[in-house]
This record gives structure tokens, sequence and C-alpha cells, in this order.
């Protein structure tokens, strides 16, 4: 039954970033995340409040630390996202996004001073390795793009969400060690990040005349199914397994998340390039070594 859990929690993160694509067919990336944004911190916030947590007052010096979690955790994480699957499928971002163990493991060398043996160095080269071929290989939406030598905008959009994401949670670690619950974190977080992207949709449609989206309902449904499947049952699903299971497992078993990716992508009848397949193989091999090592 817990094996089922696992395999449905990564389907529920999988199905996001189709989803996500279909969203934004009908708003601006910026607009979609501040509706996404606001619903989900206040659907937190009032679960918070009923579920009386012992700390739900804000002390005025971590202010700050909140601040910075909003703009990484919500605003630079989603809106470069968003951007991205615009211009590339939704597996190839599915697959990117699939790096971040990696990438998190190179910024806690950096900040945190954290060891890598070589064991490690061997998983993270494997998984360099397995991200070249799906650079490497433009999607049609990325033809014409500029590009940093061999990675597209909406590539490099994508890894600035992946690190600002990163970044972020050893933001929230701080929170937690201050004694803050993670639902009145993401509830503030989301909160504030939300508005602040809403505050940005209406500069960029007075400044540039853009409209904030060409249907409203369509867009409130689409963020109210991405809060239901992301926040509410892949999370509160991840929140069940963390009593069984190490995070160190649950965080390997995500590589199961591009292997639904294919499935989608081929419902929404995208193309799904052999070397993405090759590259996704290298990725999880790279995952198996450094979670083994872990």
């Amino acid at each position: 039954m817990e094996r089922l859990l696992i395999l449905l929690m990564n389907a529920f993160f999988a199905a996001t970033f189709p989803i996500g694509k279909i969203a934004l067919r009908y708003s601006g990336p910026v607009f979609l995340t501040a509706v996404r944004m606001l619903l989900a911190g206040s659907l937190l916030l009032i679960y918070t409040y009923f579920k009386k947590d012992k700390k739900i007052t804000v002390y005025k010096k971590d202010w700050w630390i909140f601040t910075k979690t909003s703009f990484f955790y919500i605003f630079l994480a989603f809106v470069p996202e968003f951007w991205a699957l615009n211009y590339l499928t939704s597996i190839k971002t599915n697959l990117l996004w699939s790096v971040q163990p990696f990438l998190a493991a190179i910024l806690g060398f950096l900040l945190l001073s954290e060891k890598l043996n070589y064991k490690k160095l061997l998983a993270l080269g494997i998984g360099f390795i397995g991200m070249l071929p799906i650079i490497f290989h433009s999607d049609q939406g990325e033809l014409g793009m500029t590009q940093l030598y061999a990675i597209s905008l909406p590539e490099l959009a994508l890894f600035i969400a992946v690190f600002s994401t990163i970044y972020a949670w050893f933001l929230i670690k701080q929170l937690l060690e201050k004694g803050y619950s993670l639902s009145l974190i993401n509830g503030i977080t989301m909160s504030m990040g939300g508005l602040l992207c809403l505050l940005t949709s209406f500069g960029e449609n007075i400044l540039f005349h853009q409209e904030l989206c060409n249907n409203f309902g369509a867009v409130f449904g689409y963020s109210l199914l991405l809060v239901l499947i992301s926040n509410v049952l892949a999370y509160g699903i991840y929140g069940y397994l963390l009593s069984r299971y190490s995070i160190t497992f649950l965080s390997f078993t995500g590589f199961t998340c591009p292997l639904f990716g294919f499935l989608f992508s081929y419902l929404m009848g995208e193309t799904i390039p052999l070397s993405y397949i090759y590259g996704c193989g290298l990725i999880i091999i790279g995952l198996y070594v450094y979670y083994r090592e872990e």
C-alpha cells in the first residue's frame, strides 16, 4: 500500500508540468503564479490557524527571512519555470527538474561545506553527463531563441528556478529551526510571493499593455487543480510517508517522476526524443549512486 502511495505521489508531482503547460494557454506565467500561490497560501494559513499550531506569531526580526524566502521560493522559482514551459515540452521541464538533487549537493558543498567523497563526485559526474543529451536537443519552441553557449534562454530560466528553489530550502531550514511549522512557513511565503507576482502582473499590464489572462475561469480552475494535486495530495502523501521512510529514500524515489512524465507527455502528443530517454537513464543511475552513498 505504501509503495503504491510513493508512486502516486510522484505521479501527482509529474502531472503538474503538463497541467501547467495547458494553463499557460489562458494566462501569462506571472499572473498564473499569482493566482495559484494566493490560493495555496490562503488555504494553508486557514489550515494552520484551525490546526492550532503552538507558534503562529511571526517575530519582527524574522520577517526579513520570510521575505527572502518568498522571493526565492515562490517568485524566482515559479515565474521562470512557467515562462520556460511556454517554450519547452513538459517532459523536458520535468527531466531538467530531476537534476535538483545534484545541484543541491553542489550548493551544500559551497554554502555549508558539506563533504563530497569520490562516489558522490562520480554520481554528480554521471548526472551531469545525463543532462547533456537533454540540453543539446532543442524543443520546437526553443528554436530561434537566444542561447548562452548550448543552453537556450528557457533552459537557463529553468536552471535559475531550480537553484532558487534549492537556496530557498536553506532559508526554510532556518525558519524551521526557529520553531515555525512548515504549514505556516508555506502559507506566509506563498501568500507573500503570490502578492508580489500579482503586483508584477499589474505592472506588466500597465507598462507593456499585456493582458493578465484571456479566460479567468480557466486560470482559476487550473490553478485550483494544481493546488489540489501538488499542495494537498502530493505533499499530503509526502508528509505521511515521512513518518515511515527517510528523506533520503523518498528523494531517491523521485526518479519515477520523469517516468510518469514520459507517460503524460505521450498522452499530450508531445514528441519524446531518444536523447531524453538516454539522459533520463543516466540521471537515474547517478541518483542511485548518490543516494546509495547517502
